[in-house]
């Protein structure tokens, strides 16, 4: 009973240890994001990223695919398809629920680029 209530101690306080770390990373990153240090904020991004793999800890890998693809965004000229293609990845990759996540994120991703481009598809003509 003592080492059952001993692990259960321990185990609670490190998951609060570790989502404490994440919370401090996050921190960094908003900080950086607004001195306009894009490419530093990617850096920690992908940091804490490998950090979430290892961990195996969904919720820090999705955030992070987010983040990244935020920064591409800003980075990158004509980032949309490099996007979509981490997205595939990262589902072909994944197990529910993490997988039915993603792929409702890349829906909305396609979405929005039909919305953009809209005038684009209608303004067709048949050759």
């Amino acid at each position: 009973m003592k080492y059952t209530l001993a692990l259960t101690f321990c185990l609670v306080f490190s998951m609060g240890f570790s989502q404490d770390s994440y919370d401090s990373l996050w921190k960094e990153v908003e900080t950086l994001e607004k001195e306009g240090l894009t490419q530093s904020a990617l850096k920690k991004v992908q940091f804490i990223a490998s950090k979430a793999e290892k961990e195996n800890n969904k919720v820090q890998r999705i955030k992070t695919l987010l983040y990244e693809s935020k920064y591409a965004l800003v980075l990158e000229e004509d980032a949309q398809l490099s996007i979509a293609n981490n997205f595939k990845k990262r589902i072909e990759n994944s197990v529910s629920p993490e997988k039915n996540m993603l792929q409702n994120l890349l829906a909305n991703l396609y979405w929005q680029y039909f919305q953009q481009n809209r005038y684009r598809f209608y303004d067709r003509t048949n050759t």
